[in-house]
């Protein structure tokens, strides 16, 4: 790389390289959806079974959407001449971007991909490439082919292709800015025949956002477009036929003076384009459209799909539109939406006991440049501060983050103190009261919370998870009604998010505790917005055992539906289970919070479940039932886990506040 790069482009490059290169290649696979653990499933997946839909997909083609991927199956196409905004790199050095792409499909959607770099810059030998590979696919996205070929390529495939064929950089973004463009109209009272539109880029995605614009009624003639050459306006050049549709007779030359006066600013180019300057000098009530929004999956798929099958255009419409749209909520739910309630919270004070540890500096960086809070980091200065320069972070001590010295603080006295006020009738004499918070970084926080130094903790990267929690007991204490400390832990599944208690604390709880937990453990998961459905698991259930742990669970069911009788709950997790052995069961669906009786098997099962789920995302463990914010990390966390345990603290401390 040519350009000079900063320590943090620095640091972003090599934790981007990294990234892609380990634990495997690249970010895509091929995975078998069928059993092959036997000679059968072999036969069956193969020949000689194979031959079966082979025959009868020959007999009837629409067939291939039952017995193969390719109804759930895109390409992802592209040539490599216009890739994001490093334009013609060419089609392997694009390939990371496809594989990307490919990801996006999975994670938002659910559906796979085929990344396919062509090396073919020629339109025509393009379009016969394309158009030979419809047998594979059940849709095509052509991605990052440059204008004015891209538009060729597209209307020619849509003529000769009986799939989808959808070219991102037109439809995709025309149709988002298009109908954020009607809905802002709406809200500011204005007539869509009568704005000025200033547009930066003349691209393809500029064009189509144009093209469907002027569908809906934006007039051509009050349309500016500006390029990398300045206002496209009549003689200025050879143009394009795309880019001669939108110039205008203008004396504006740059994008400040289109700028002027218009209502609407389409965004098509590159980033930072439009200053605070020129949006001042914008009609009044300008639209801007801004791109990521939960309601493009939970509201405009369903409304897609109703119209589809209302046209004719789908060739196999959805039967029940309500069961598809709930079954959408999971790629929202699980691309970490749940934890939007936590994010939307005031910012507070957040203390680190490890402030020298480098995953809290970018946990940190991250909390600084979100707004989720204000930092607190507890450890050497000179330490923290060579630590950041080395990480090619951007924190500044006084500004973005404060330091604590455990070493050399003014509050010292103030806190052994009240650390010997609190523990003087537990034999901790003043002098063990000193050594004790000199040597204790956790200490340290639990006291600053407690004081109002903080308004909430994190601690447990280093060290032993009781040791932690014994300063966050005996300092912090239990919140009033609250019959013990408990860890929570949760699980961002493919398809669900899945809460997982007591995984660190209790040993062997009894029903009355267990009872407790769940309670707690419910409140919790309602505070991410999602309904808690309450399993108590167990060997058994219904009475088939008599073993003390059997009754146990049965007797915290019980118990549990005396405390919480609004949350649904149940003593099986298996809903067909409950469906044969309890009529009246005021569980449905599948549960999301699962109590285990003891320790053992709330760890065994939580991390069973988090190795061998793949790439699922874990939140915790979130400590349960303390007086204050606080939490106990354990030294496996990353810099995603404390980002996130960062916004629940602070969520936690303003529901303490309310």
């Amino acid at each position: 790389m040519s350009k000079q790069l900063s320590p943090a482009e620095q640091a972003l490059r090599e934790a981007a390289l990294e990234y892609h290169r380990t634990p495997v290649r690249g970010k895509i696979a091929v995975m078998p959806t069928k059993p092959l653990s036997n000679q059968r499933d072999l036969s069956l997946a193969y020949s000689p079974g194979v031959a079966y839909p082979c025959l009868d997909i020959q007999a009837d083609p629409s067939l291939a959407a039952e017995y193969t991927s390719r109804g759930n199956l895109v390409g992802v196409i592209t040539n490599g001449t216009a890739v994001l905004g490093l334009g013609d790199i060419g089609p392997l050095a694009g390939k990371p971007v496809m594989e990307g792409k490919g990801c996006l499909f999975k994670k938002f959607a659910g559906v796979d991909v085929f990344d396919i770099e062509l090396a073919e810059r020629d339109p025509d030998k393009l379009v016969e490439i394309i158009a030979s590979l419809e047998p594979t696919l059940g849709g095509i996205n052509l991605e990052d082919i440059k204008a004015p070929e891209c538009f060729y390529i597209e209307k020619e495939l849509s003529k000769r292709m009986n799939i989808p064929v959808f070219h991102d950089d037109q439809h995709g973004t025309a149709i988002i800015s298009s109908a954020a463009l009607v809905n802002g109209l709406e809200l500011v009272g204005k007539a869509i025949g009568e704005v000025k539109v200033a547009v930066s880029g003349a691209g393809a995605a500029a064009i189509a956002c144009l093209d469907v614009m002027v569908g809906l009624g934006v007039q051509r003639k009050n349309v500016y477009v500006v390029d990398s050459k300045g206002v496209i306006y009549e003689g200025r050049g050879p143009l394009d036929e795309s880019k001669a549709r939108y110039s205008q007779n203008t004396e504006a030359r740059t994008l400040a003076d289109v700028v002027k006066g218009a209502d609407v600013f389409l965004g098509c180019s590159a980033a930072g384009v439009l200053t605070v300057e020129m949006v001042k000098t914008m009609a009044d009530k300008p639209i801007i459209p801004t791109p990521f929004d939960s309601r493009l999956i939970l509201r405009i798929a369903p409304a897609v799909a109703a119209a589809a099958a209302a046209s004719g255009v789908a060739t196999r419409p959805i039967a029940d539109i309500e069961a598809y749209r709930a079954s959408l909520t999971r790629f929202v739910y699980q691309t970490g939406m749940f934890m939007r309630p936590v994010f939307d919270t005031a910012k507070k004070r957040v203390a680190y006991a490890e402030g020298e540890d480098e995953r809290v500096l970018r946990a940190a960086q991250v909390a600084v440049d979100e707004q989720l809070a204000e930092p607190i980091l507890i450890g050497r200065p000179a330490v923290i501060e060579a630590r950041i320069k080395k990480a090619g972070l951007r924190l500044s001590p006084g500004r973005d983050v404060q330091i604590v010295d455990p070493e050399d603080d003014p509050r010292f006295r103030q806190y052994w103190e009240a650390y010997h006020a609190l523990m003087g009738r537990e034999g901790v004499s003043p002098e063990a009261a000193k050594a004790a918070v000199r040597r204790s970084n956790t200490l340290i926080a639990a006291l600053m919370v407690r004081l109002g130094d903080a308004d909430a903790l994190l601690c447990g990267l280093v060290g032993r998870y009781d040791g932690h929690l014994e300063h966050v007991r005996n300092v912090i204490g239990l919140k009033p009604g609250v019959p013990e400390l408990a860890a929570l832990n949760a699980l961002t599944l493919t398809n669900h998010t899945l809460f997982i208690a007591d995984t660190y604390i209790n040993e062997e709880p009894d029903a009355e505790l267990l009872a407790g937990i769940a309670k707690m453990a419910a409140d919790e998961v309602q505070r991410f917005g999602l309904p808690a459905k309450v399993a108590f698991l167990s060997h058994s259930n219904y009475g088939s055992s008599k073993r003390k742990s059997a009754l146990k669970m049965r007797q915290a069911h019980d118990r549990f539906k005396a405390i919480a009788p609004e949350v649904e709950s149940d003593a099986a997790l298996s809903e067909t289970i409950r469906a044969n052995a309890l009529k009246d069961s005021t569980l449905t669906g599948a549960a999301n919070v699962l109590i285990c009786p003891n320790l053992d098997a709330a760890n065994i099962l939580f991390n069973v479940i988090k190795t061998t789920s793949g790439q699922g995302v874990t939140i915790g463990p979130i400590l349960l039932g303390a007086a204050a914010s606080a939490h106990v990390l354990t030294p496996s966390a990353t810099v995603r886990r404390l980002v996130n345990m960062t916004a629940l603290a602070v969520a936690d401390a303003n529901a303490n506040n309310a």
